[in-house]
């Protein structure tokens, strides 16, 4: 759901944060088969990629 409000010399637009999902559905969520690389449109090497790509995921949520 989004809220747009006006004035005479701002606007904006206020998205309420989604409903948090189920332990179920996290746990769908996190059983996709994900490539866990950079998108080819970055092309050669993506520093953030160099720096985390042996990293452990310890934590979600």
């Amino acid at each position: 759901m989004l809220v747009f409000w006006y004035s005479a010399t701002e606007s904006g637009m206020l998205g309420f944060p989604p409903v948090p999902l189920e332990t179920d559905e996290m746990d769908g969520l996190y059983e996709l088969l994900y490539t866990h690389r950079p998108h080819p449109a970055y092309g050669g090497k993506s520093p953030t990629w160099e720096m985390i790509r042996f990293s452990i995921l310890i934590m979600r949520g």
